[in-house]
């Protein structure tokens, strides 16, 4: 769930009007969307994100992605009882959990540009 509107590629209303927020509290949601979270390999989809108002800062339920097929494998650090990501920030982007080919001849060729990896 996030409060920032700009991060939806698309938003369309829901059934679901409150989520527990684990403070023994309740916060209403608005919609529901599509957001999209940007990796060096692409864009990944993940689809029935909640866009709640009042929330002070994103949350990411890992078990929730598990259950849709994502790997999950990150090193951040807790703020709390939660995890502070901020997918903007180069030093948290995502990678696979296998490397791809690209990955693979980029460092059997001692690390020769992903560009020219590409063209090759």
């Amino acid at each position: 769930m996030t409060n920032d509107k700009e991060l939806f590629k698309d938003l369309r209303p829901t059934n679901i009007t409150k989520v527990w927020i684990g403070h023994c509290d309740y916060i209403s949601v608005k919609e529901r969307g599509t957001v999209g979270l940007t990796r060096y390999l692409g864009t990944k989809l993940i689809s029935d994100v909640f866009f709640v108002p009042q929330i002070q800062q994103n949350r990411l339920s890992v078990s929730q992605l598990i259950e849709r097929g994502f790997i999950v494998a990150f090193e951040v650090k807790m703020k709390g009882k939660s995890f502070a990501l901020n997918p903007l920030e180069k030093k948290q982007a995502n990678f696979p959990a296998i490397e791809n080919i690209i990955e693979v001849w980029h460092k059997r060729l001692v690390h020769y540009d992903h560009q020219g990896l590409l063209q090759m």
